[in-house]
Order: C-alpha cells, then structure tokens, then sequence
C-alpha cells in the first residue's frame, strides 16, 4: 500500500510537470537525414502496440465545469472485498495491486466528454498492457490535487460509479462523474422503520374522536400520534 501511495504522487506529480507531446516534439533537435532508405523486404516487421484503451469522461448533467486531476483506477476483482449493500464497491483506494493512470483536465463539462491517455502516465504498467483478466475500473476527478495525500475527499472530488470490466479491452470505456458523497451513498438501503407496538386499547386518533370515547389520552409513540382511549365505566372506577 505504502508503494502505491509513492507511485501515485509520482503519477501526479508527472501529470502537472509533463509538457504536452507537440512542445517535447519541437523541442528537439533533428537527427541528420538517413543516406539511404532501406528496403522493407530487409526489414523485420514492427510489433503492433496495443492500442491505448478508449476512456472518455464527462460530468453528471446539472454540474458546473470543473478542472482537476483525472486519475484511473483498475482494481483486480479478486483484490476488492464484495459489498454488501450494493452491487460495487464504494471507492477504489488505489492499493491491492491496482494500476494507476493520470492525465490534467483543465476543463471537465457535462457537454462533451474527455479522453483520458491511460497509457502515457501509469503505474506500474499502462492499461493496456496490463494482466489479462476482471477489474474493477473507477475514474476520479482529483478536484483540488490531494489525492497523494488523501483519497478520498467527498466535499470536492467527483467519481463514477466502480464498474467491472475484462481488461485489456478494446471495447470503448464511457464515465460519468458524480460528486463523490453522492456516489458513496447511492444504492445505500433506507434504515428499517422502527417497529411499532400494537395495543388494543390504542386507535387512531380520528378513530377516536369518531367514536366519541370519553377519555383521550394522546401518546406520542416514534411515527403515530395515536391516542389511549377508555369507556365510560372505566372513567366512573377511576
């Protein structure tokens, strides 16, 4: 865990540091042109790289534009204790052998979606090569640039709903961003009502007036305003 939270300020920091790849391009200095092509039949084919995989992500409708930190987390399934309340898990701490990705989003909006390079800042491999098998995916918006330091940060981090998914994949990988308390409450089970105990001598208060008891006696019990009621003769012995 202590590896993950160094490789993860590492993978931040690269993401505010690196320049963009058309700056680092034009900074370098050409090589001297080659004397003489050569022949395709001499040369040995290329490895084809797996392509990055297709992350796009965008805010919940009724968001305003946000910037930040958008970080990538895939969890393997085995690693992430099942939920119990609900079908995901809450958040993805981003330890348990998790692979990491980063990229800066200057201006996140419900409009148009992001595309996230999950392969340019990883850690410890890029998405696209990692172990064939099942994940649990979540994207983050790191809202305020802490994540470092601390994961989670419900007042002003945004997150989508922890998927899981057979990766590497090339099937196109779509987010929605949620504030973060919103995404850690949903699906949550409403509390069990609290029980409440029946007496005979106990009606409801309309009831009662309708049945012109001589005595009320009203009882605040925890949901019903209910009212004690007791005929005439009872009155008399009391």
């Amino acid at each position: 865990m202590r590896i993950s939270i160094i490789a993860l300020a590492a993978i931040c920091l690269a993401a505010c540091t690196t320049p963009p790849a058309s700056l680092t391009s034009a900074a370098q200095t050409p090589g001297p042109p080659s004397l003489a092509p050569a022949s395709s039949a001499s040369m040995p084919p290329e490895a084809t790289d797996p392509a990055s995989p297709d992350i796009r992500v965008m805010l919940a409708p009724g968001n305003d534009p946000k910037s930040g930190r958008l970080i990538v987390i895939a969890t393997p399934v085995k690693s992430v204790p099942e939920a119990t309340s609900t079908p995901y898990p809450r958040y993805l701490p981003g330890g348990q052998g998790s692979y990491i990705a980063a990229q800066e989003a200057p201006f996140l909006t419900p409009a148009q979606a992001t595309r996230i390079n999950a392969d340019q800042l990883a850690y410890p491999l890029p998405l696209s090569r990692i172990p064939e098998g099942d994940y649990w995916l979540q994207v983050r918006l790191d809202a305020n640039h802490n994540a470092a330091f601390s994961m989670l940060d419900q007042d002003n981090d945004f997150t989508s709903v922890p998927v899981k998914l057979h990766l590497p994949t090339s099937d196109p990988i779509r987010a929605t961003l949620k504030p973060e308390r919103e995404v850690a409450l949903q699906g949550k089970p409403a509390p069990a009502p609290t029980p409440v105990v029946t007496d005979p001598n106990i009606k409801d208060i309309d009831s009662a007036i309708n049945d012109g008891s001589a005595k009320l006696k009203i009882n605040y019990d925890r949901q019903t305003l209910s009212v004690n009621t007791a005929t005439q003769k009872e009155r008399d012995e009391n």
